[in-house]
Order: structure tokens, then C-alpha cells, then sequence
């Protein structure tokens, strides 16, 4: 249920004012725009989205679209549970000692799996993300757990339908790196953030990897001429066929502290390292190949993830 007291940290996506709402529509007091309220879903999309973000936007959606049999959602859920939800916990819960009276936001929330563990901790969640699809399966798994302390938006989290000064904890796990304008992203996460708040994320890592399998899932590097090269192959060429999660950077550990550095942290409240998350392979179907690349893949020439902590 969306309850109106929402709208005061809300506004308007294209201009940042702020929004009244009445009869499920959202209306601009500056520039008029108007945004609809989907059941409890405010869809607060720019009226301009880029490229980039369209193409990731439509191939999200496709993905979660196939996620609308109940008991293919609850399985989807207990595999993330079972593999990954204690190795990413594991990093937020260090961020602060309670999360009571919180407000906690997963910018490309996805099933929002993080985010409704957060919510049992006593924080209110924000959870948003460009695919309806994707936001109805989150809201399928909060209303199944009883979890009321949550609101989902559809929008853009490269222009956040959110007021400044907002959140205490933002996490993006493997989000950012779908923006061309990653910059532009990440001072999207700053200036949502309160004063002395959290942003956790996590990107591809740049190395071997990047340039070998990660090649299979389309794969930019963020590296001068590897990256004109990449995106001539599967933009130009392969049409976006292999980009099956859209557009995809990946980073230096280098690369990462000057983006955020630029995008207003201070370079000495920035933190970047190996993101030790689990490894399955599971598209090596050879028992020992696959134990094999699992093995290279510790060297962190191959290893994929690395995490960004930021303090505003």
C-alpha cells in the first residue's frame, strides 16, 4: 500500500521538485509533469532515458518477465539465500550497528533480496528499479514474508526520483556498471546519501577475465581502445545479441576511486577491494574443466567482482 507521507522524500525525476499526488497520479508543482502510481508502485521515469540504459532496461525486463510461475519465484529466491545473500550481509552489516529507524535504498533492486533482509533489521527499504517486472517480483516476496516497512519505485537510478539528503545506507550490487555515464551515476548516489551515509557496490573487475569469458555476456572494458573495440563487436556488429545483461563496463581498482572522487566523495572515505563473493561456472558443463576454471578464477587476474565503499 503507498501511503502518502511517501511523497515527502519523493520528486519530480526530470527537475527535482517536489510532487503532490491525487487520484494515483503524480504532478510536478514545477515543470507539471505526470507520473502514474501503478497499484503501490509510483513509476517516476524521466521523461529523457539514454541508450545505454534503454537497451539494459529492455533486456532486465525480458529476464525478470520469465520469473512469473510462484514456485519458479521462491525457488529463484532460496538459491540466491543458499549461495549468496550471507557473503553480501557479510560486508552491509558491518556499515552500522542497528539499522532501526534507517532508510535503507538498493538502487537496481532486482527481486530485492538484500533489501527485505535489511527491512527485518528494522530499517525502511526503498527499493528501485527501471523493470516493472522485476519490482512485481520483489513485491511478490515482501507481501509473501509480511514485510511492510517498504516502498518500490520504477525509475531511473541515473536520475533518482528521490530529494537530496535522504538515505543513511544505498546499496547497488553490480548496477553501476550498466551506465555510460557511471560519474553521473554515482553523484546520483552521493547526493541522495545524508551526511556521514553508507553506498556499498560492487562492478566487474577489470582484468583477464574481463577480455575472456566475460566476453560471452558482452563485457565493455573501461579501457581506452579495448573499449572502442568491444562495443564496435557487440554493439555494431552482434547488434547487442550477446549483451544478454545489457550494456556492462567493467573497472581498475584505480578507475573506481577517481569516479567516485569525481562524483563527490572524499578520496580518503573510499574504499575498493576484491568482493569475495561464491563462484558457481555453471555454464562449464565439464565437471573438471569447470573445477579447473574455478581454481584460475581465485588469481585475481580472473577473479570477477570488486566492491566500492563509500562515506558521504
Amino acid at each position: 500500500m503507498f501511503k502518502k507521507e511517501y511523497v515527502s522524500f519523493l520528486c519530480c525525476p526530470d527537475c527535482r521538485a517536489s510532487l503532490s499526488i491525487k487520484d494515483k497520479q503524480f504532478t510536478c508543482s514545477i515543470c507539471k509533469n505526470e507520473y502514474p502510481l501503478i497499484g503501490s508502485i509510483p513509476v517516476l521515469v524521466s521523461s529523457s532515458m539514454a541508450k545505454d540504459v534503454k537497451l539494459s532496461r529492455e533486456k532486465w525486463d525480458a529476464e525478470y518477465k520469465k520469473t512469473v510461475d510462484k514456485d519458479k519465484a521462491r525457488s529463484l529466491k532460496k538459491n540466491f539465500k543458499n549461495i549468496y545473500l550471507s557473503s553480501t550481509m557479510s560486508y552491509i552489516e558491518k556499515l552500522f550497528d542497528s539499522y532501526k529507524n534507517k532508510k535503507y535504498l538498493e538502487i537496481g533492486c532486482g527481486p530485492f533480496f538484500i533489501g527485505q533482509e535489511i527491512a527485518t533489521k528494522g530499517a525502511f527499504v526503498v527499493g528501485i528499479d527501471y523493470s516493472m517486472n522485476a519490482l512485481k517480483l520483489a513485491k511478490f516476496y515482501l507481501d509473501e514474508e509480511g514485510i511492510d516497512n517498504y516502498l518500490l519505485v520504477c525509475g531511473d537510478i541515473a536520475k533518482m526520483p528521490f530529494k537530496d539528503n535522504v538515505f543513511d545506507i544505498l546499496y547497488g550490487g553490480g548496477v553501476i556498471e550498466h551506465f555510460k555515464d557511471t560519474v553521473g551515476v554515482v553523484k546520483e548516489n552521493h547526493r541522495v546519501l545524508k551526511k556521514g551515509g553508507v553506498a556499498f557496490n560492487s562492478v566487474p573487475k577489470l582484468n583477464l577475465g574481463s577480455l575472456t569469458y566475460r566476453q560471452m555476456w558482452g563485457n565493455i572494458p573501461s579501457a581506452p581502445v579495448l573499449k572502442q573495440i568491444a562495443e564496435f563487436v557487440h554493439i555494431k556488429i552482434l547488434k547487442g545479441k550477446r549483451m544478454i545483461y545489457g550494456y556492462e563496463y567493467s573497472f581498475t581498482d584505480s578507475q573506481l576511486r577517481k569516479i567516485f572522487a569525481k562524483a563527490g566523495f572524499r578520496r580518503e572515505n573510499i574504499d575498493v577491494g576484491r568482493y569475495e563473493v561464491p563462484l558457481l561456472l555453471e555454464y562449464i558443463k565439464n565437471k573438471s574443466a569447470r573445477k579447473i576454471a574455478m581454481a584460475v578464477a581465485q588469481s585475481n587476474l580472473f577473479w570477477p567482482a570488486t566492491y566500492i565503499l563509500s562515506r558521504k
